[in-house]
């Protein structure tokens, strides 16, 4: 039998495999269910829910924790699959007989049939996963070993600073409904490059400053992470959306993103702290590279041809 700190340890790395599997998956199914005007406000979470839960991380498990703590998390996963799974039952199917009956449906071949939109994928994900892992997952430890504050008053400073951010993802859809995906996507890229490092080299010990600081961070980013799934989806056709949107996604966000806390905690290690800062801003600049190059979803997105073909919901 393995000790409970060896159970919590496996837990927290089956949570992580799990998301990734989530991450890998939810390339889009939620934005076709939408309609055409309306897509945003259901696709708003799916970067935020990936966010680190805070409340009552202090760094080291606790005595509850070890003893049937750990066990919550899978409780809650159990319940939240079965409620999935009856929900997906009632969901419209959204491609046709036609379109899954076509020679490159769900391919490898007819993804890479379009690939300025697998690499605008991979651009978006790569500079976008990467900041968004910076501010939220690595955050915490930042403000504990780099900025010198409190381990708790640290995670409550992030607690409020990821519900404030949850909070902004409506409103950065609608404003994206107003002013379009590239704009919004070339807003993010230009924030990140320009505000990236400043921040990360203000070293704050103020809660109240670092609270500032990380939700104008998280503002700027919110530019990406409220349409990130939308404005994927709206790159690839349907017959190949699954799989372009889910393969170009699960690369970057492993790649990058999902290093993010390892290659930060690296760079300290060997007293180059700072240029992990840099290494955020090159990739928040191949994403404004990526944003730059975007078709304007707009006039020539492929979710229009979808509402040719899929009926509008009820």
């Amino acid at each position: 039998m393995c000790g409970h700190r060896t159970q919590h340890i496996r837990a927290r790395r089956i949570a992580r495999t799990i998301q990734l599997r989530e991450s890998n998956r939810l390339g889009g199914d939620r934005d076709e269910h939408a309609g055409p005007t309306r897509r945003d406000p259901r696709s708003r979470h799916r970067q935020h829910r990936n966010a680190p839960p805070y409340l009552g991380d202090r760094g080291e498990p606790t005595e509850e924790l070890r003893a049937w703590g750990w066990r919550i998390p899978f409780g809650i996963g159990a319940v939240a699959a079965v409620i999935a799974f009856f929900l997906r039952r009632s969901l419209t199917e959204t491609t046709s007989e036609a379109v899954r009956a076509q020679k490159d449906a769900g391919t490898l071949k007819g993804v890479f049939r379009y690939p300025r939109s697998f690499l605008t994928v991979l651009g978006f994900t790569a500079g976008g996963s990467l900041v968004f892992y910076t501010f939220t997952t690595y955050m915490q430890k930042y403000l504990v070993n780099t900025a010198g504050m409190d381990t708790k008053v640290a995670s409550r400073v992030m607690t409020a600073v990821l519900f404030c951010y949850m909070l902004l993802q409506p409103v950065f859809s609608a404003l994206s409904d107003r002013i379009g995906r590239c704009n919004s996507m070339l807003c993010f890229g230009v924030f990140t490059v320009v505000a990236t490092v400043p921040i990360l080299s203000a070293h704050v010990k103020d809660p109240y400053a670092a609270f500032g600081l990380v939700m104008i961070a998280l503002a700027g980013v919110s530019f990406y992470t409220s349409i990130s799934g939308l404005a994927k989806a709206e790159l690839f056709p349907m017959h190949v959306r699954a799989l372009g949107v889910g393969l170009s996604y699960a690369i970057a966000n492993a790649g990058f993103g999902g290093s993010a806390e390892y290659v930060a905690l690296w760079f300290k290690s060997i007293g180059r702290e700072s240029t992990f800062f840099w290494y955020v801003t090159a990739m928040c600049a191949i994403a404004l590279v990526a944003a730059i190059v975007m078709p304007d979803t707009r006039r020539s997105g492929h979710m229009k041809e979808d509402d040719d073909v899929v009926p509008a919901a009820v």
